[in-house]
């Protein structure tokens, strides 16, 4: 059960990332991604 979970969290995730990349809003998916994690966002590149 937790690997079918694993699997959706990481579908999930990758086509955030796809859609963030085509619409080109990669870097406020990546500042959304770790601020709803209470996270500082690392430098990109």
């Amino acid at each position: 059960l937790n690997t079918i979970h694993n699997l959706r969290h990481y579908q999930l995730l990758m086509a955030g990332l796809r859609e963030a990349i085509q619409q080109g809003t990669l870097a406020a998916f990546v500042d959304a991604f770790y601020a709803k994690r209470g996270l500082p966002t690392p430098p990109l590149g």
